[in-house]
């Protein structure tokens, strides 16, 4: 049976240490973790510095390390603003009014997207906010306002237990382990045992792990990856400034057009029933492909990559596809930006047999306004766009988008 933690718990304090010896609070871990997230999700406004490392070691033992900071201004439900700066040189700003949400970064050739602002700061799915190395964290989960008592479940799976207690930004703090849904994989994370603040998060991104393990073809032994993000300086519940979560983006900024806060329904880059823009790709032989050497076939295009967990959840569809209508005429472009080697060892591991293209210039992802993948193009036998979506989409829906090229009929 559950054990849920009554709101009055908000007003005392969860633990008491003496010698470093714990004398109150849950003795319960998942009590505990229930606790922590209604403390998180209670405060009106939340301010906060942060750091994250990130260590990956792959095949051969290569070692890589990361790092970079990340500010967080909150105000529930979804007013917020998150900078990161994942390397030198490099930031990445995610702000919502609580009408639309704002993304752009100072990488080359980048461009700003504008979605509609999710009901809560948990809630937002964009590549950007969603993607731990760069604005996305755990953290939200935390900070999203929910039903009262907090459910664990929305943000653990399986057993939790208490790891050692820590002491970070010199707070004494309770540690509880878990396997985090979504893709952060077997996380540890560590609150303030007075105040019940998140100042510590590491996990594993065992997902992408197994993902990395599978595109070389390797034992997943082979690849380990740890991130830690720590908090400091945190403020709560202090007046925030309008101008904090302005969605204007920087002078001179390309903006991509409006999507929804997942990432879904963007703007195309040419009117529906247009010309598609052309774009080159390196085909299956290392040689020029160019979308007009399709003319007169329907053209499925899937821009993927083996790192992204949604593109492996649709990748089963694009083989489908590949495999039912390929001797009707249609002409599966599954195109990503990553090395040969790496995109051939990941479909041969899951039994793709579609063709391979590679975009290592990213020149046709910038040719289909490509800011977030998975990114879908139908094409019909004219070379007219005939739909254009982000994110993982219902097989009905790409069906009904073959009928309408003229593929198959109902």
């Amino acid at each position: 049976m559950r054990t849920w933690v009554r709101a009055t718990a908000l007003l005392a304090p969860i633990a008491v240490f003496s010698g470093g010896c714990r004398e109150a609070g849950p003795a319960d871990p998942a009590a505990f973790l229930e606790l922590s997230m209604q403390r998180m999700s209670a405060v009106r406004t939340y301010r906060a510095h942060g750091t994250w490392t990130v260590v990956s070691v792959g095949s051969g033992s290569d070692r890589t390390e990361l790092s970079g900071g990340r500010t967080v201004v909150y105000q529930r439900p979804n007013h917020f603003r998150v900078v990161a700066s994942p390397r030198d040189g490099v930031s990445m700003t995610c702000v919502c009014d609580g009408v639309s949400l704002l993304e752009y970064n100072t990488l080359p050739d980048s461009q700003a997207s504008t979605y509609a602002a999710p009901a809560t700061i948990g809630d937002v799915g964009s590549m950007q906010m969603k993607h731990p190395m760069f604005c996305g964290s755990l953290l939200y989960a935390f900070l999203s306002p929910g039903a009262e008592p907090a459910d664990v479940a929305q943000l653990a799976k399986g057993s939790i237990v208490f790891g050692d207690d820590a002491t970070v930004d010199g707070v004494r703090c309770r540690t509880v382990k878990f396997r985090a849904v979504d893709d952060f994989g077997n996380a540890t994370v560590s609150a303030g045992a007075e105040d019940g603040l998140v100042r510590r998060i590491t996990y594993d991104s065992e997902p992408t792990v197994k993902a990395a393990a599978a595109a070389t073809h390797s034992s997943v032994a082979s690849f380990s990856m740890e991130t830690v993000e720590e908090y400091r300086d945190i403020r709560v519940n202090e007046p925030t400034a309008p101008d904090e979560f302005q969605t204007k983006p920087p002078a001179g900024t390309k903006t991509a057009g409006a999507q929804d806060s997942r990432g879904e329904a963007p703007k195309p880059p040419a009117p529906l029933g247009d010309p598609a823009p052309n774009l080159t790709v390196e085909g299956p032989d290392g040689k020029p492909v160019r979308l007009a050497d399709f003319r007169g076939k329907v053209v499925f295009l899937d821009f993927w990559a083996t790192w992204c967990p949604p593109c492996r959840e649709s990748l089963p569809d694009t083989q489908k596809l590949h495999k039912r209508f390929a001797s009707r005429g249609l002409a599966v472009l599954a195109i990503t930006n990553e090395d040969r080697a790496t995109a051939e060892a990941f479909c041969k591991a899951n039994g793709y047999s579609f063709p391979i293209y590679t975009d290592q210039s990213g020149k046709a992802s910038l040719a289909f306004d490509v800011y977030g993948i998975p990114t879908f193009a139908v094409v019909d036998r004219a070379g007219r766009l005939v739909s254009y979506y982000v994110g993982p989409q219902p097989p009905e829906v790409i069906a009904g988008d073959l009928v309408k090229a003229g593929l198959i009929t109902r």
